[in-house]
């Protein structure tokens, strides 16, 4: 479920961006993305399964509050380095590492059993296949736009109808249909993931009671989260911003975003007093540690241009 939410109509609108206007430029980006995906969400994953405890919580009672509450900030940049960020930014995408923890605690707390190697070797297989299979559609995506957008040379994709051009050789007249039930379709499955991560990041936070095990009655508060998210994306439609230029800027915010959350969890991952004998190994601290440098750079070369 994390690797398909991981296509939502932000990655769709992202990688048919950069790959209308950069063509095959950037497609080694989906290389270089996916162990460094796999990683960061194997370790919240680890997390949040051998802990019990999501990645807000933990970050609240291991650090100061003002590491859990950062305000990040954007400034103008270059195209080419907005891509490479707004890629990085929608493929390890900071609301992903809140739902994948979240999500280890419920499916554990409904088997009552304590965590062993082979529940830590079922979880990497189920990351590594759905990261893998959105990572996947991240290449199928931007290839279609290059070869079909960006067939004649760079094209600023500003509104949906735009994009779906792109299926315009599978699809006809019918691309726009075709469009409009892809972009739903993922929406469906992403939106309640990407409103669930608020709620379970804002409770956490704020110490209320979560999860989507319990009724409405039992964690008010985390629901009330749920539709207030939802209600605002809704309320997003009639701010003016044409959609594709506004998931394109989120996918940059959450690029900008994910480095320091990135040195939280790999903090985290490798603790012996959070995860004893299951902290993360090795080749898993050396990618999650990649991913927020790699981060961190685009992020700082992005301000200062």
């Amino acid at each position: 479920m994390t690797g398909a939410a991981d296509d939502d109509p932000s990655g769709i609108g992202t990688y048919s961006q950069v790959g209308a206007a950069f063509g095959f430029g950037l497609l080694w980006t989906t290389l270089a993305t996916l162990p460094l995906a796999v990683a960061v969400q194997e370790a919240t994953a680890r997390l949040g399964l051998v802990t019990g405890k999501g990645l807000a919580a933990l970050i609240r009672e291991r650090f100061t509050r003002p590491v859990l509450v950062v305000v990040p900030r954007v400034h103008a940049d270059r195209a080419s380095l907005a891509a490479l960020l707004a890629v990085f930014g929608t493929t390890i995408s900071p609301y992903l590492f809140f739902w994948q923890a979240g999500e280890e605690i419920e499916e554990q707390a409904e088997r009552h059993d304590l965590v062993d190697r082979d529940h830590l070797a079922a979880m990497r297989l189920d990351v590594a296949a759905g990261m893998g299979s959105g990572v996947g559609v991240m290449f199928a995506i931007m290839t279609t736009a290059a070869v079909t957008l960006g067939a004649h040379g760079p094209v600023q994709v500003s509104t949906a109808q735009q994009a779906a051009q792109a299926l315009r050789p599978l699809a006809g007249p019918l691309a726009g249909l075709l469009f409009t039930a892809g972009i739903v379709g993922t929406g469906l499955l992403a939106v309640p993931v990407l409103a669930g991560s608020t709620a379970y990041a804002v409770a956490e936070t704020l110490g209320w009671r979560e999860g989507l095990g319990r009724r409405v009655s039992q964690a008010r508060a985390f629901y009330a989260v749920i539709a207030v998210s939802i209600l605002v994306g809704v309320a997003m439609n009639f701010v003016g911003v044409g959609p594709i230029r506004a998931l394109y800027l989120a996918a940059i915010l959450n690029g900008v975003a994910a480095p320091p959350l990135l040195v939280l969890i790999l903090v985290l991952a490798r603790s012996k007093d959070v995860l004893g004998r299951h902290r993360s190994g090795v080749l898993s601290q050396l990618l999650v540690g990649a991913a927020a440098v790699a981060m961190a750079v685009l992020s700082l070369l992005a301000l200062l241009r």
